[in-house]
């Protein structure tokens, strides 16, 4: 994990070297002033009989998504778009969470699916002009690899046994201010363990 987490750009929003000057002069500063990763709620077991982009919540992963989502507005820390995989775990994921959250707008990517931590930064950067607080729901490893890269920069986490960042379990979110340079500051990680008994 640290061999992948080591061979991502070192900024927030990783771009290609032959295109750094001309995206970034195109894009300006972003208005993006925060950045919420989470990963989708539990869902429906593997089987032969179902492709895994198929693979529904389950029960808990529906509660726990909605749990994430209170505790997210409760906390002041709500996005205004969100971004999900196209898979139906995550489509999911995002509308417990958006029920917090009546004027966000829910989008989905395809190209989130099994996409690499690059990827995801790259849909970050991108959607930045377009929305003031931005949440990604994704996969493991992908997700949480992303989060591990941004918790290194803020100086949030130095990747040893004892980091809070050493597992990113179902219902996970981890929220980080972009400052103006487009570097993180970590703000916050909810578990859905956490607030198993925060009542609707």
């Amino acid at each position: 994990m640290d061999s992948v987490v080591a061979s991502l750009s070192t900024v927030a929003f990783p771009l290609a070297a032959n295109r750094a000057k001309d995206v970034r002069s195109s894009l300006g500063a972003p208005r993006m002033q925060r950045l919420i990763l989470m990963r989708h709620g539990e869902a429906e077991r593997p089987s032969s009989a179902l492709k895994d982009f198929d693979r529904a919540l389950d029960a808990d992963g529906r509660e726990e998504s909605r749990r994430i989502g209170r505790a997210l507005a409760k906390a002041g820390l709500g996005p205004d778009l969100i971004i999900v995989s196209g898979a139906k775990r995550t489509f999911q994921t995002g509308e417990a969470v958006a029920e917090a959250f009546p004027a966000a707008t829910l989008e989905a990517d395809d190209s989130l699916y099994e996409a690499s931590p690059t990827r995801l930064a790259e849909a970050a950067r991108d959607a930045a002009p377009r929305a003031t607080a931005l949440m990604l729901i994704g996969h493991n490893p992908s997700i949480h690899l992303y989060v591990l890269q941004l918790a290194r920069q803020a100086g949030a986490s130095d990747g040893g046994s004892r980091s809070p960042f050493e597992s990113f379990p179902t219902g996970s979110a981890a929220v980080f201010a972009m400052r103006p340079d487009r570097r993180p500051a970590f703000e916050r990680l909810f578990l859905a363990r956490d607030y198993r008994n925060d009542a609707p």
